[in-house]
């Protein structure tokens, strides 16, 4: 079996920088264990940017294509799910998709193993679990398996949704109960919120990621804080359909550093020869290390505190531009309503 691994790189140079930098990380691993069973699959604005060799695949898309694929709300993080609808029908599944803020640990041999198993079952609906379902559940560190149903990987815990963790969207699913019976996910506490850095998807997975863009596109409006929605929706039809399992063995990922990282990495690229061959600059790429305590010291400095400003300025605005949009969008449901 091939292996794919998936990646999402569009916008800014540094966003850019950043899948190079994780794509390198993974061929140094492979390059070094002489594997060719896998094959890395970005898709790109950006081919040109990534590292010429045989296990890389740049699949174009163009800025009108991304553009739709952040739905009516303008919303940036619902571009994953539209290139996860993509890759699924083009690729195929299993195959994991990473951010690209991250660094390979190791192969990912164990996940893809355990997502091409044929011997699970179809899913099925959520059951709530049991309290000694639930222990077990924080002691292994993933979610408690209904079972025969197949597993499926998201990066880590983040925490449990409660009044003090994410509180709006506590609230917000108290509000949607009826429509999370609907949908035949958990009605009641606790719900778990996953870090969807890395998304792994099995093999038996048909509607997953659809029913995770209907979550996303059906919460967006009803909520102020929505950076998280589609970390949500991916967490919610996870747990109610697989086996979900951390990944974090596997991937370093850095998504606290948003504004720190692209400094650190130009410490890598920079010195880089031009011409360099891809199984030096691989090599390269995992002798250079990603130190918490060099992301904090750019984090103080004078120079990244205004870009920190810069980029919370930017984001409020852009809230602002969401929220007049899910306003009006609101308004135009309940008028269709009104007349049905």
């Amino acid at each position: 079996m091939q292996k794919t691994v998936l990646y999402l790189s569009h916008g800014g140079p540094k966003y850019h920088d950043q899948t190079c930098y994780s794509v390198l990380t993974l061929l140094a691993l492979l390059i070094q264990h002489n594997r060719n069973d896998f094959r890395i699959a970005v898709y790109t604005d950006q081919p040109g940017r990534l590292p010429a060799h045989d296990l890389v695949r740049a699949i174009p898309v163009n800025r009108r294509e991304f553009a739709a694929l952040r739905g009516p709300l303008d919303y940036v993080h619902r571009i994953k799910l539209g290139i996860l609808q993509r890759a699924l029908d083009e690729l195929g599944s299993p195959l994991i998709y990473v951010d690209s803020d991250t660094r390979w640990r190791e192969i990912p041999d164990v996940p893809f193993a355990a997502l091409d198993f044929p011997g699970h079952r179809a899913s099925q609906p959520h059951l709530s679990p049991s309290s000694q379902e639930a222990g077990a559940f924080e002691r292994a560190g993933g979610t408690p398996a209904v079972p025969g149903n197949p597993p499926c990987y998201l990066y880590k815990i983040e925490g449990t949704i409660s009044p003090a963790f994410f509180p709006q969207y506590h609230h917000l699913l108290l509000r949607k109960r009826r429509q999370l019976a609907a949908w035949q996910l958990p009605l009641d506490p606790p719900w778990t919120m996953w870090n969807s850095g890395t998304v792994g998807i099995p093999r038996q997975s048909a509607g997953f990621i659809d029913d995770v863009l209907r979550v996303n596109d059906e919460l967006l409006p009803h909520v102020g804080y929505r950076n998280c929605i589609e970390q949500l929706a991916l967490s919610l039809v996870a747990a109610s359909r697989f086996d979900v399992r951390p990944f974090d063995a596997c991937l370093e990922h850095w998504w606290p550093y948003g504004c720190e990282l692209p400094v650190l990495l130009r410490r890598f690229f920079d010195p880089l020869p031009s011409g360099l061959p891809v199984p030096e600059q691989a090599a390269r790429a995992a002798q250079f290390r990603i130190i918490e305590d060099d992301l904090r010291t750019i984090q103080r400095r004078p120079a990244n505190r205004f870009t920190r400003w810069v980029a919370k300025v930017r984001n409020s605005f852009y809230k602002r531009k969401i929220d007049l949009l899910a306003f009006a969008l609101r308004r135009r449901t309940a008028a269709a309503g009104r007349l049905d």
